[in-house]
């Protein structure tokens, strides 16, 4: 509520001209109209500060769920790999070596047999570890670890195609993993849903040399299966949406931005962008 006084005049029926009276009025109307926009204005300007704040604030704690959910499965992958994987594969060799071999309390067939199922534990031992934690991402960074990614594509019958334009193996560390952590996503996906082995082109660009949608720093990967049938959020594909979120989200705690799309004629495209600024 506001009082505007004008000196001489203590309401408008002191006005004697009827004109000047309208005039008044809508004067006054136009001016409460401002005054009232400009009101809104101030507090649409309010609540948008404050949901920058809060979307701000929800960033940061997603980053450090990452962060966190990073740093313990660095941890489990580092005692599996010196703990229960060392034991794994110690079985395996003491069962294949000649005390085990040559045991004369085991039949032949089941030594075998024994050391098959050691073997395939540590197999498996390794695939989880990996899956949690790659030493290559650690040891020689983002490039070679996202390669063997690649190569394990490959190993399941997949034509792969791996091109990366690098500067340096390694980027700050919470870039790293939330690249390697896409094409994790998008590779499982390709295994899920593309329909059988085909054609994936994979294409990890940390140089700057080819900008693309005003980015310079990308991860691309493509493939030529049936892509997705039915884009609707319900079913099986529900899975595969959800993935698709969280490499969403993944990018967005690093300030960058994830695409996706699904050609009419099949194949799916998941494209990383990486934020200028970040140190590589």
């Amino acid at each position: 509520m506001g009082r505007i006084t004008v000196e001489g005049l203590a309401s408008e029926t002191d006005i004697p001209d009827e004109e000047d009276r309208e005039t008044l009025r809508i004067y006054l109307e136009w001016m409460g109209a401002t005054i009232d926009r400009a009101n809104r204005e101030t507090e649409r300007g309010r609540l948008l500060d404050a949901l920058r704040d809060r979307e701000k604030r929800l960033e940061d704690i997603v980053g450090r769920i990452f962060t966190a959910q990073e740093d313990e499965r660095r941890r489990v992958s580092q005692e599996l790999h010196d703990g229960v994987a060392q034991t794994a594969t110690a079985l395996a060799r003491m069962i294949e070596g000649p005390g085990g071999a040559d045991s004369p309390d085991m039949p032949a067939a089941e030594r075998k047999r024994l050391a098959e199922i050691a073997r395939e534990l540590v197999t498996e031992l390794r695939g989880v570890i990996s899956g949690l934690r790659p030493t290559l991402l650690d040891d020689l960074g983002v490039e070679a670890a996202i390669g063997s990614l690649a190569q394990g594509l490959e190993k399941d019958g997949f034509t792969v195609s791996f091109d990366s334009s690098c500067v340096d193996a390694h980027m700050e560390p919470n870039v790293e993993n939330a690249l390697f952590r896409v094409a994790q996503e998008a590779i499982s996906n390709i295994r899920k849903h593309c329909g059988g082995p085909c054609s994936v082109f994979i294409d990890l660009r940390l140089d700057g040399a080819n900008a693309d949608n005003g980015m310079k720093r990308f991860l691309r990967i493509r493939d030529t299966g049936v892509g997705l049938v039915n884009p609707v959020l319900s079913g099986e594909d529900s899975g595969n949406h959800i993935g698709i979120d969280v490499m969403k989200e993944r990018m967005t705690a690093i300030g960058g931005r994830l695409d996706w799309s699904s050609g009419p004629k099949g194949g799916v495209t998941v494209t990383a962008f990486v934020p200028e600024g970040v140190s590589v």
